[in-house]
């Protein structure tokens, strides 16, 4: 398993938090996959209500949230009505919980 992120796709971007993002979501891309099943993983579109990435066999979803540091009790999501939304409807996500290292990328 390749451990390091591609700063290259950060390039782009200004915000720390968009770079971030990028470099998280392409690094699970590629190195991750179904926690459930074992089977590659597919990125959704951005902005997806339901989560970052399915698998493309069992169909569970997962929602990617990351921190450069360790989580605590608490993990912030999106929009609070949205969440509630989805876990109501039977469609709520698993989640990647990542952390990283910032001064080396990984």
């Amino acid at each position: 398993m390749n451990i390091q992120f591609n700063k290259l796709l950060a390039e782009k971007y200004h915000s720390p938090s968009q770079k971030v993002r990028v470099m998280t979501e392409d690094w699970v891309d590629r190195e991750a996959y179904c926690l459930s099943c074992g089977s590659d993983i597919v990125q959704y579109p951005n902005n997806n209500p339901v989560g970052d990435f399915y698998c493309s066999n069992c169909k569970e979803k997962f929602e990617l949230k990351s921190k450069n540091e360790k989580f605590g009790g608490k993990i912030v999501d999106g929009e609070f009505e949205t969440m509630i939304n989805i876990i109501e409807s039977g469609e709520s996500p698993n989640f990647f919980l990542l952390t990283y290292q910032k001064y080396y990328w990984r």
